[in-house]
């Protein structure tokens, strides 16, 4: 990761030993590293309609916000994604919390917590979703994203 000399990194944690024994990543969420959780989000967030338009890019170490775009009725959409919940995410998700806004949070299963200001999404849900169909363009993202060519329609 930046600025760290020497520390454990997760998204290597799981695929070192793909890596090394030059096996395919299966597609699976833990072979998601943390930029690709945030597009899958996006697309799910657009796919159901609750993102019409982005703000700003996705993520970014720049911003204090995974997702953002304007919704229905022209209300903001702000998300945090992560593969665990933290209070510090979801303390700059309530910076954005207005009459105007929409706030989501995308974490695992196993994270829901209880706040009215904001809607809580499982990224095992979403994951389900964007995979269900092996033929949809959103499998192909995926599997674009772990380095597998797409699998032809007969």
């Amino acid at each position: 990761p930046i600025k760290q000399t020497v520390c454990r990194w997760r998204i290597l944690d799981y695929r070192l030993e793909y890596i090394y024994e030059e096996k395919d990543l299966p597609i699976d969420l833990d072979s998601l590293v943390d930029k690709q959780l945030e597009v899958i989000c996006s697309e799910y967030m657009q796919m159901y309609k609750i993102i019409h338009a982005p703000i700003l890019k996705i993520g970014g170490s720049q911003s204090k916000i995974d997702i953002s775009g304007i919704g229905t009725n022209k209300r903001k959409v702000f998300a945090q994604v992560s593969f665990k919940v933290t209070n510090e995410k979801i303390e700059k998700l309530k910076i954005y919390n207005s009459p105007n806004s929409l706030l989501f949070y995308f974490g695992p299963e196993n994270g829901r917590f209880e706040d009215p200001s904001i809607k809580y999404i499982s990224i095992k849900e979403v994951f389900k979703t964007l995979t269900k169909y092996n033929y949809s363009s959103y499998y192909d993202m995926i599997q674009e994203m772990l380095l597998k060519p797409p699998k032809k329609n007969n």
